[in-house]
């Protein structure tokens, strides 16, 4: 990025923090230039199935915490502590050294506009092309916080891949792209697989770990033209953390996904 796009950038940044997030700004353009100066430059050995693995994994949730802390001293006293919240953050592989300020401007525009109704915290970095997302799920609304309904939450993440793909597809960038996603559900002591929406889904035993987490690498064809595999593949992927035994059928998840997508 040259000097004048950076400076014009620097002078823009407190803009889109959303939601009145703009404190984190500092915080955060520190922690990723000095992520950038230490993690190496990662390539993929193919172009079939991404690895499973990257260094900077760890650095991923590590700036998703740095977001969770902030809000958890910011909301203390609103938040009812037996919620189960989904935080989602996106990461591009490759982002472009420079950006038209107007794309960067509607694209501000559309991550508010997409998902403020659902999110009660949404951070756009535009230096780096970050996007973190933060939601209570359904089940909490429901008064339903220990239960993960495979359904429900299969919705949730396909309708974000979408508004994640067109977010990134109007910066500029192509099917090719890849993209470093992290996926937390916290406090998950007590989770449990069971059923909230009209399927019945088998019970499972409760969860163990303090949180319920997933890393994978995706491509924007794989989050805009081919949403309902992917999220098959990444709900089947979480039903086996939650140890559920009853029978998945990816079949479902594809065509309630297909049908839900298709009505919007």
């Amino acid at each position: 990025m040259d000097k004048k796009n950076r400076e014009d950038l620097e002078k823009r940044l407190q803009k889109f923090a959303v939601k009145g997030q703009g404190r984190l700004v500092g915080q955060l353009r520190q922690m990723l230039n000095s992520n950038q100066e230490k993690v190496p430059a990662n390539r993929l050995d193919s172009e079939g199935s991404p690895p499973t693995k990257f260094d900077n994994r760890t650095q991923l949730f590590d700036l998703m915490d740095s977001f969770k802390e902030k809000l958890e001293i910011n909301n203390q006293s609103k938040e009812k502590s037996e919620n189960i919240f989904l935080e989602i953050l996106c990461k591009p592989l490759l982002y472009p050294d420079k950006n038209n300020l107007t794309n960067l401007e509607k694209t501000q525009q559309m991550a508010a506009n997409s998902f403020s109704e659902d999110s009660d915290f949404i951070f756009f970095i535009p230096e780096s092309g970050i996007l973190y997302i933060r939601r209570i799920t359904d089940e909490s609304k429901n008064n339903r916080p220990d239960i993960f309904d495979p359904k429900v939450q299969s919705l949730t993440i396909a309708e974000t891949f979408i508004l994640l793909g067109k977010l990134y597809q109007n910066l500029g960038l192509n099917f090719r792209d890849r993209f470093e996603i992290v996926f937390r559900y916290n406090d998950t002591t007590n989770l449990a697989v069971g059923s909230v929406s009209p399927e019945t889904f088998l019970p499972s035993a409760n969860y163990k770990e303090e949180n319920l987490t997933l890393y994978i690498v995706r491509e924007l064809s794989e989050l805009l033209g081919q949403t309902a595999d992917t999220t098959a593949v990444i709900i089947t992927e979480l039903l086996k953390k939650l140890r559920y035994q009853g029978i998945v059928n990816k079949d479902f998840f594809i065509h309630a996904i297909s049908k839900h997508l298709a009505g919007k």
